[in-house]
């Protein structure tokens, strides 16, 4: 009776189906422990290295009409560059660079961003220029 079941279709697609459910598992334990070292790996990497993004400390900023840009710039921690152009109420200030270090340049820029005379500020990031190759 024992060989009879083993060879019936029944118990074969019985055993093919639990077959195919543990390969399915096992691919899935896999995939997720790849996943999950690739995004340690990620992670470990990212925390040793800093980013480092190009600056030159350098912002633009709109006042409102009734703020002297340089007494402004001083108070904050940054050098007055001058007007943009043309542009009424358009500045550029430079941070002093006794203020160029982590943790003192995030309270700088915290205080630019947040002050309640400037009303737009953009910071001035250089832009890596390569010249066009002839076609």
């Amino acid at each position: 009776l024992h060989e009879d079941t083993a060879k019936s279709p029944t118990h074969l697609r019985r055993m093919a189906r639990r077959t195919s459910l543990i390969l399915t598992l096992a691919v899935v334990a896999l995939v997720s422990v790849s996943y999950f070292v690739l995004i340690q790996g990620e992670m470990s990497e990212a925390s040793r290295v800093p980013v480092v993004r190009p600056s030159n400390h350098k912002w633009a900023v709109k006042l409102d009409g009734s703020t002297n840009p340089s007494q402004l710039a001083e108070e904050l921690g940054f050098y007055n560059e001058g007007q943009v152009g043309s542009l009424a109420n358009y500045f550029v200030f430079r941070m002093k660079e006794e203020f160029q270090f982590e943790g003192a340049e995030d309270r700088i820029i915290n205080a630019l961003i947040n002050h309640p005379k400037i009303l737009w500020n953009e910071e001035q990031i250089p832009k890596k220029r390569v010249p066009r190759e002839a076609m």
